[in-house]
């Protein structure tokens, strides 16, 4: 599968939805926790789990634009689907939160697909100005 198809019209959808109030994360005081955040995120990720959203979370993710930091240089970029030029990013394999890595470091998400592995590393309560 390549991930360059527009997304699904159910999410140009949620761009149109009025902004909450309070959202049921922040009800259950656990937004700014990153290992709750992961758990959750780990579950959309997953195309065989049970949520009927198959992979729109992985091709949202790779349509959206990055931003590189280097020292006090701040870039927004393209696509990251750019960055692997378009290439087959094939079917999910494995979905984790919470990886090992080395000693007690972890990484947040780790996304194996068929050709690719993407890790993601959350910054909650850091800032970029």
């Amino acid at each position: 599968m390549l991930l360059t198809d527009p997304l699904p019209q159910y999410i140009e959808d949620l761009k149109n939805l009025p902004e909450p109030k309070r959202t049921l994360l922040e009800i259950m005081k656990v937004h700014n926790k990153e290992v709750s955040m992961s758990n959750l995120l780990v579950y959309f990720f997953d195309d065989k789990k049970n949520h009927g959203l198959k992979n729109v979370f992985l091709e949202a993710l790779l349509n959206t634009n990055y931003l590189e930091v280097n020292g006090e240089n701040k870039n927004f970029g393209d696509p990251l689907i750019k960055l692997i030029k378009n290439q087959e990013v094939g079917n999910i394999i494995n979905v984790i939160a919470e990886q090992r890595i080395e000693g007690d470091k972890r990484i947040d998400i780790l996304i194996e697909t068929e050709n690719h592995v993407i890790c993601i590393e959350f910054k909650i309560k850091s800032f970029i100005e």
